[in-house]
């Protein structure tokens, strides 16, 4: 049986700008993807397993094709996402409230979400005004914050993984701040200065724990109590 999810967002006809215009783009691009892994011949792959599970284990085709999938939702979610927020010009810059951090939190709950994320930010950054050197920051410090948060995955408090939405905002605040700090006409590591790098690590670092805290927790409580985290994401 082949299954495909196309995911589309309203738009008036012919209108297609940025950021629904990359939005579009992804979106085409993740349905065929979709199609594909989820018609995989049998093989088995070695992933990346939950903590205590013993890291990496041998996975059989449906836990790959699953895997897979839901790496590439994630991914087009945290994309679509960020595009939203730069509409309100909230994605990039020193001053962040990306809605997609809230789902920094899933790796504790998927190790799917690892590279689903890391790929979803390289995406949505190809649309920074701040070009390759977002690239590469944003993506590092949104897979560095990916693997923290399912490292401590097995930190719960009434079966919550309290600690989930702590290395995205020090993730973000330190690679990011480090990033801004570099940052005049074109980005140099001449230009660092500790104070900018307090600065753009403060406000980067604020936003983001607005984010995760105020949105990944509530999306983490929804998940645990409505029994998604068992059921979609185990």
């Amino acid at each position: 049986m082949i299954v495909s999810v196309v995911w589309t967002l309203p738009r008036p006809a012919g209108a297609c700008i940025f950021p629904q215009n990359a939005v579009c783009y992804i979106m085409a691009f993740f349905a065929p993807v979709s199609r594909n892994i989820l018609t995989l011949n049998k093989t088995r792959g070695r992933f990346l397993a939950g903590p205590g599970n013993g890291g990496f284990h041998t996975m059989s085709n449906v836990k790959k094709t699953r895997f897979l999938a839901l790496s590439a939702v994630i991914a087009g979610l945290y994309a679509a996402l960020t595009f939203a927020a730069a509409a309100l010009n909230l994605a990039y810059g020193p001053i962040q409230f990306r809605f997609s951090e809230a789902l920094t939190v899933l790796p504790a709950f998927t190790p799917a979400a690892v590279p689903g994320l890391a790929l979803g930010c390289f995406l949505a950054n190809l649309g920074s005004p701040l070009g390759p050197v977002d690239w590469v920051f944003g993506t590092a410090a949104t897979l560095l914050a990916a693997l923290g948060s399912w490292a401590l995955a097995h930190v719960k408090y009434k079966n919550i993984p309290i600690l989930a939405p702590l290395p995205p905002v020090l993730a973000n605040a330190l690679v990011v701040g480090l990033e801004i700090s570099c940052l005049a006409d074109s980005f140099a590591w001449s230009n660092f200065s500790w104070a900018a790098f307090a600065s753009g690590a403060l406000s980067v670092g604020l936003g983001e724990l607005v984010v995760c805290y105020l949105l990944g927790v509530p999306l983490m409580l929804l998940l645990e109590r409505s029994g998604l985290s068992k059921q979609l994401l185990a």
